[in-house]
């Protein structure tokens, strides 16, 4: 059974924004303030975010989707570091 708010927020929750990795930042905290806004939602929906963590243990099936959520936003970093440090992503 899916709940209509999980799938709902879960729509509108993205990866943070690391195409504007300022180069006059250091790596470290050019990442650091790419991952406060992402942080700081978790902090404020964390009741929301363990319902959810107890959704898909209650609904094995949905583990993929959210693994190859995570995959997208891990992409996404090594893009962003490979970018700003002139190395070559995989």
């Amino acid at each position: 059974m899916r709940s209509s708010a999980t799938t709902s927020s879960t729509a509108t929750t993205s990866a943070p924004n690391f195409s504007p990795l300022i180069r006059a930042l250091p790596l470290l905290g050019a990442l650091r303030q790419a991952f406060v806004p992402s942080v700081e939602r978790l902090q404020a929906e964390q009741d929301l975010w363990f319902l959810r963590m107890k959704m898909i243990c209650g609904n094995p099936f949905m583990l993929p989707r959210l693994l190859a959520r995570g995959a997208v936003a891990e992409e996404a970093v090594v893009s962003a570091v490979a970018t700003r440090t002139g190395a070559e992503s995989v």
